[in-house]
């Protein structure tokens, strides 16, 4: 997991376009991070979460890959 600046809940969505920086001012990069994150994660078939929490500020990345278990490992277990 990953915590960074906080994202306004109705732009998340957003987020995992390419160029897109929010509407926050001030903010720097290209729009670039989370665009790549979520085109990786979507080539694993894994789930890409935008999260906040009263524990932490800002945002949570999380990255959920599913359980793939080998065909050798089922024969074996």
């Amino acid at each position: 997991m990953i915590a960074g600046p906080s994202i306004p809940e109705q732009e998340r969505e957003r987020v995992p376009e390419r160029f897109y920086r929010g509407s926050h001012p001030g903010i720097e990069g290209s729009g670039l991070g989370l665009a790549i994150v979520s085109r990786i994660t979507e080539q694993h078939k894994a789930r890409l979460e935008l999260l906040t929490g009263s524990s932490w500020h800002g945002l949570l990345v999380r990255i959920r890959f599913p359980c793939v278990r080998s065909a050798q490992a089922l024969q074996h277990g």
